[in-house]
């Protein structure tokens, strides 16, 4: 099952505000800020919710790599950029 179907909200995050992140010049942080003041709380909070439930498994974890355009060396460091990116969103 793809990551479309078992988390929309984060298909759509990952899939909409990553891609293009790095042509405008904005970080990781500046992206999870403007999906923040563009959307509803209520989106923000469905994001962060299906961020929480993502498991520590390399096929989910370079899927939402691949839709966010973002290449890591390694399962940890894909990890670790997801738990970052949770840790913005709560902000």
């Amino acid at each position: 099952m793809s990551l479309e179907e078992q988390h929309p909200s984060l298909f759509q995050f990952f899939a909409g505000y990553f891609p293009e992140a790095d042509l405008d010049g904005l970080t990781d942080v500046e992206v999870v800020a403007d999906f923040k003041k563009k959307n509803p709380q209520q989106v923000v909070q469905e994001t962060q919710t299906a961020l929480k439930k993502i498991p520590k498994e390399d096929s989910v974890l370079q899927e939402i790599a691949n839709e966010a355009n973002r290449y890591f060396e390694t399962t940890e460091d894909a990890w670790q950029w997801v738990q970052m990116i949770r840790v913005e969103l709560e902000k």
